[in-house]
């Protein structure tokens, strides 16, 4: 088996910053460039304390953005049997809601994130 995590959405596209606030810590995620012709993607990952110091670019991560198709018929090419998309579902308000189960259509969220399960 292979397992592989993935992003997209029309928000997986844009040059921005989300920041999430922990307990003793915010968690910045950067998406610092794309590339629309080559779906090549930059993105970092910083940290700010409540003393106001600053770790950045504590990880940064460059790939190209695949879809879903192309991720699964990789996976068939490459000789797995199948290859299948798990969605995450939501809960009540529409809210991400850390379930996955298998899809074959998705959603059209402004951001999403999947695994996809290829078996030999």
């Amino acid at each position: 088996m292979f397992f592989i995590d993935l992003f997209g959405g029309a928000q997986a596209q844009e040059e921005m910053k989300e920041k999430t606030k922990h307990k003793g810590f915010t968690y910045i995620w950067d998406q610092a460039e794309f590339h629309p012709v080559t779906h090549h993607i930059r993105c970092h990952i910083h940290f700010s304390f409540p003393d106001r110091s600053k770790l950045k670019k504590a990880f940064t991560y460059e790939w190209r953005l695949w879809s879903a198709p192309e991720l699964c018929e990789v996976m068939l090419e490459a000789g797995f049997r199948n290859a299948t998309v798990y969605w995450e579902g939501e809960d009540e308000d529409g809210e991400a809601n850390g379930e996955f189960s298998p899809n074959q259509r998705g959603e059209a969220d402004p951001a999403w994130i999947a695994y996809i399960v290829a078996e030999r």
